[in-house]
């Protein structure tokens, strides 16, 4: 028996007496190329693959979510349709046009022939053996964070993160059936970089990226991945980035609530605390500051005084001194870490009775390995605990210190549950198009991460309700919860 396949019109040609059962199997290719078509054979338990090539025909498995339904013809009564255009090899098998050879051209009339492949390999002494198995081509998806540089601390961590989910979901599988390979995007937090290594993200053929971490960075990339149709899984805090993508990271407006509750009524002050701010011009930390000066104007209305960081300094004694001079109550120090534990020390070196509150872009390991243990004591922070004080994160400290033997950091956490959120996102559209992710990652409800119960909210994409604390470091050097903040 045999029947025709239309590759064109997507439908079969029912020649007589062809069974219902006859089904087509689309392929999916890459623009302008060469279509793929399936023909069920009698005999047969899945599909024969027509494979359009440069050197011909090419018969063998086709691997689609994890289960094999393509395979080579099996027996004498299996026929094969050719192309008019086409020819095959001779000397060679099915699955293996190498060189040498010559070419056997195929009769034919109309748009396809259907040939016995008895015939077939008769005519053109073609020697047949089963062919392997293809797999599907990988999920691509991108971690952009600082890999190098004076916050790869917090980079490797993510990049850690997102390599544990991947490896979860690869040995179960995959998503959809393909296996996910990730692509390292070191931005090294720095702006000037952010486009280029988005538009490498693409070059490798991402889907999505969990990332990045620094708000000025993703100001400038996360609209190329929007408009790349890449999915943002990012960890950018400033509000200005609400609505580019999704975060399971709280955003500024979120942070600062927590922050200005503190600082008002943490260190006991029954009236109004005089707050100096220092301040890195970076956007997450420039946003909070501003913030915060915002909320602290006491009520003779003089604005809160701002003392500007220049990052990138050996030293900031003379900073912190500026600082000082202003008789502050609280020292407010809105900056990342490489800088912050620098301010830290010269601020437990002037023996000032002020009180140290350091913003959440601080929270890194590194700040207290550069500061010490007791002038990191000395401060007060806002943020997310390392991962092994987390409520919800007993499974992610377990798995991540037998994959990686080492604690895992604060950050890390966050692109674990970024990255299994957006695998949901992807099963449940059935699809890595960028349209249906996103529906499905915005429509997120009570996914049940190790940073605790993460819901997305539809119209900003941001978490509803963010796991922030006022944090102190023990004794250990470990970022904990202020039970005493609370």
């Amino acid at each position: 028996m045999v029947w025709l396949i239309d590759a064109v019109a997507n439908a079969v040609l029912a020649a007589p007496g062809t069974p219902e059962s006859v089904t087509w199997v689309p392929e999916r290719r890459a623009p302008g190329a060469k279509t793929m078509a399936y023909i069920s054979l009698p005999g047969a338990s899945a599909f024969t693959r027509l494979a359009h090539s440069s050197f011909g025909h090419e018969f063998g498995h086709f691997l689609n979510r994890g289960q094999v339904i393509g395979r080579a013809v099996t027996s004498e009564s299996d026929t094969v349709a050719i192309d008019q255009n086409c020819c095959l090899r001779r000397g060679t098998k099915l699955d293996n046009y190498g060189a040498g050879g010559s070419l056997v051209p195929m009769k034919s009339s109309g748009a396809f022939r259907l040939i016995p492949i008895t015939a077939l390999f008769l005519a053109s002494g073609i020697a047949y053996a089963p062919v392997a198995s293809a797999a599907p081509s990988p999920i691509i998806i991108a971690v952009e964070a600082p890999l190098t540089g004076s916050q790869s601390g917090n980079g490797i961590d993510m990049y850690r993160g997102v390599k544990l989910a991947v490896d979860q979901v690869n040995a179960k599988g995959g998503v959809l059936g393909r296996q996910v390979k990730i692509v390292k995007a070191d931005d090294q937090a720095n702006p000037d970089l952010a486009l280029s290594v988005a538009q490498k993200v693409k070059a490798a053929g991402a889907v999505a990226v969990v990332g990045p971490y620094n708000s000025s960075v993703g100001l400038v990339n996360l609209p190329f991945y929007v408009s790349n149709k890449i999915v943002p899984v990012h960890l950018t805090s400033t509000d200005a980035t609400t609505g580019q993508g999704v975060t399971v990271q709280p955003k500024n407006s979120q942070i600062s609530p927590i922050e200005v509750n503190f600082l008002q009524n943490g260190y006991g002050y029954s009236g109004c605390p005089k707050v100096v701010m220092l301040v890195d011009p970076s956007a997450y930390t420039a946003g909070m500051a501003e913030r915060i000066g915002k909320a602290m104007i006491c009520g003779d209305g003089a604005p809160v005084a701002s003392i500007p960081v220049t990052p990138g300094q050996s030293d900031y004694t003379a900073t912190v001194a500026s600082a000082l001079a202003l008789s502050p109550n609280i020292l407010y120090v809105s900056t990342y870490y490489p800088e912050g534990s620098k301010i830290a020390t010269a601020i437990a070196a002037s023996k000032t009775t002020a009180h140290c509150f350091m913003g959440l872009a601080n929270v890194d390991p590194a700040f207290v390995t550069g500061a010490g243990i007791p002038a990191s004591q000395n401060c007060r922070f806002s943020g997310v605990p390392e991962a092994a004080q987390m409520p919800d994160a007993s499974a992610y400290v377990t798995a991540y210190k037998k994959a990686f033997k080492a604690q895992p950091g604060v950050w890390g956490s966050f692109t674990y549950d970024s990255a299994n959120v957006l695998f949901a996102a992807m099963t449940k559209a059935n699809s890595t198009d960028y349209s249906a992710v996103m529906k499905k990652l915005l429509s997120t409800k009570g996914y049940a991460g190790q940073t605790g119960t993460i819901t997305i909210g539809p119209k900003t994409g941001n978490r509803t309700k963010v796991p922030v604390y006022i944090l102190k470091v023990d004794k250990k050097g470990a970022y904990v919860i202020d039970t005493d903040a609370s």
